[in-house]
């Protein structure tokens, strides 16, 4: 289920229908949702009135296919936090130290909109690790970062993300402090495609007190479209990527092939 107060920067990766449920009649509707979508999709015959409700269906004229999204594969992965390792369970990972130190694929909600994400808060001194075993790749491992509610707003310091495909660096950003939002990155993975590797993401901060930080990733193939600035270290307070291309469009929602019910 989609209930976005907006389509037009949404790339809906998976998503090949869409069942667009619209009342016309509410108070203040707009009708943009459905604008929005229509501009991106065919209907698949004429809407269908069900009472006070109106049913259309729509095929997107270009679907997002990941080949994976990463927060699906959690349940596969192994973390660590520096050189300990981090209990598996029901809720997700629960590392060494304090109980805020953890990682968890949930829906968060990064700058006002639910995400489908992995949360994985930083930890003092020791980097947080997330290995995912099997992971099949395409031309570009794509995804963006963000911090959870509130806390957005405040903190002292950036979170970096680093990723590695079987050792090898691809890249690595910085969420920076005060800057809410649902930031995209890309790296490019062309040298990779048609493997299955081990993806690992390191997750850390100088200061992580409330950096309740999320982040998905899925690869894909698609062209690159952007040049990107390196990052440096240590970790600065301003976003940039070290790979080619971080800029890419942003998807949202969970990237697995899928139909869509929008309200």
């Amino acid at each position: 289920v989609l209930a976005l107060p907006g389509y037009a920067g949404e790339a809906l990766p998976g998503v090949r229908r869409v069942f667009l449920i619209e009342l016309p009649r509410a108070p203040r509707w707009s009708g943009r949702e459905a604008r929005e979508l229509r501009e991106r999709a065919e209907a698949v015959g004429p809407p269908r009135r069900l009472g006070a409700l109106r049913l259309t269906v729509l095929r997107l004229r270009s679907p997002l296919l990941p080949r994976a999204f990463l927060p699906d594969l959690l349940d596969e992965a192994a973390v660590t936090l520096g050189e300990r390792p981090c209990r598996a369970g029901e809720g997700g990972f629960a590392c060494p130290g304090p109980g805020w130190v953890r990682v968890a694929a949930e829906t968060r909600e990064v700058d006002l909109r639910p995400r489908d994400c992995v949360y994985a808060h930083p930890a003092a001194g020791a980097p947080l690790q997330i290995r995912f075993p099997a992971v099949p790749m395409g031309t570009v491992l794509r995804g963006h970062t963000g911090i959870v509610g509130e806390a957005a707003l405040g903190g002292d310091a950036p979170v970096r993300l680093t990723a590695t495909a079987d050792g090898e660096y691809l890249g690595a950003v910085d969420e920076p402090p005060r800057t809410p939002g649902w930031h995209p990155f890309a790296f490019d993975t062309r040298r990779l495609a048609g493997r299955t590797v081990e993806i690992t993401f390191t997750v850390s901060s100088p200061d992580p007190a409330r950096r309740w930080f999320c982040f998905d990733a899925m690869t894909v193939d698609e062209p690159l479209e952007a040049p990107a600035s390196p990052v440096t270290s240590p970790p600065l307070p301003s976003r940039k990527a070290s790979n080619p291309a971080h800029l890419l469009p942003s998807p949202a929602q969970r990237g697995r092939v899928r139909e869509g019910v929008t309200r």
